[in-house]
């Protein structure tokens, strides 16, 4: 890349972030690349390539560098790295209260959205909010990406809603009718409505709000403390997390864990995927709030933790 301003003569910082949604690669800071193909989901090996290139590549090309048949002419270049560090980036806290979007889509106000919808976009450069209440529809496989938000309170939502890094869905109502992804950094809040089935990747965060949950049938009242987000870290097909959600609606999700990127794997309605790495919180609320304000328990509410227990089963 051809960055202006660019001194090859003195240290540069040059950094590469990779998320299941995106690559994104930075020179001194500045945003120079994004990939969103082909993109990494297992550890990868970290390898530093430098090379003189051909006429072919005129970017890289100097004519300065030149082969030598009289190893006299030999020439020495320094290429010197200072450090090299490879580490996992924390998700960022959330933000409370009101947020800033450059797009606001409240449906059915405004026309409903088929199929294949992005809400905001890969870099979080532009951001939107999608509001749906009762009546509105959007179709199957929305996404949602780094600072967009969506907040359901009625109305449905297709099969397959994907909250990608830096995002954060909230669902108080209405109905989503299958395959709710949370994706590594994204944050997703069911206080009501009807999800189906919920998957929370490593790195994600789900949080649950009800009037009551149920491990295998046994309630957990005595362990929970009302507005307090409880952290439940056990996972296992036997496990089975149900109860009714603030709004009243029931819920019931096997805590199990699969490997999502199993190539043999069918995802079957009604299946759910806790991975182990995915903070899974609940949270009994002492009242149920009103719509407007159970919308910023939802974004907010990761932010009650005065203590996190562990569940044993």
């Amino acid at each position: 890349m051809n960055v202006p301003g660019l001194d090859i003569t003195e240290f540069n910082d040059f950094r590469i972030e990779s998320t299941l949604a995106s690559t994104q690669f930075f020179v001194n800071d500045e945003l120079v690349r994004i990939d969103t193909f082909d993109l990494a989901v297992e550890p990868q090996d970290f390898r530093l390539n430098i090379n003189a290139q051909g006429p072919a590549f005129a970017a890289a090309f100097s004519s300065l560098l030149q082969p030598t048949a009289d190893p006299s002419l030999n020439e020495t270049f320094i290429f010197e790295i200072d450090s090299l560090v490879i580490a996992e980036i924390a998700p960022e806290t959330p933000v409370i209260g009101p947020r800033g979007f450059d797009n606001i889509i409240n449906i059915p106000s405004d026309s409903n959205l088929g199929d294949f919808v992005d809400i905001g976009d890969f870099s979080g450069l532009t951001t939107t909010q999608l509001n749906v209440s009762d009546g509105g529809s959007v179709g199957n496989n929305l996404s949602v990406f780094n600072g967009s938000e969506v907040n359901v309170s009625g109305g449905t939502v297709g099969i397959g809603l994907l909250a990608f890094d830096g995002s954060v869905v909230n669902v108080s109502g209405g109905t989503i009718d299958d395959f709710l992804f949370a994706t590594s950094g994204s944050e997703i809040n069911i206080s009501g409505g009807a999800t189906g089935s919920l998957f929370g990747l490593e790195g994600s965060e789900i949080n649950l709000f009800g009037s009551e949950f149920l491990l295998n049938g046994l309630s957990l009242d005595d362990f929970l403390i009302a507005d307090e987000a409880f952290t439940i870290t056990d996972r296992g097909d036997d496990l089975i997390l149900s109860g009714l959600l603030a709004d009243g609606t029931p819920f019931s999700y096997a805590l199990d864990f699969v490997d999502l990127f199993d190539a043999d794997l069918v995802l079957e309605p009604g299946q759910n995927s806790f991975d182990p790495d995915a903070t899974l919180t609940i949270t009994l609320v002492s009242a149920v709030p009103e719509p407007s304000s159970l919308m910023l328990l939802g974004i907010g509410g990761v932010m009650l933790l005065g203590r996190r227990r562990k569940i044993y089963s």
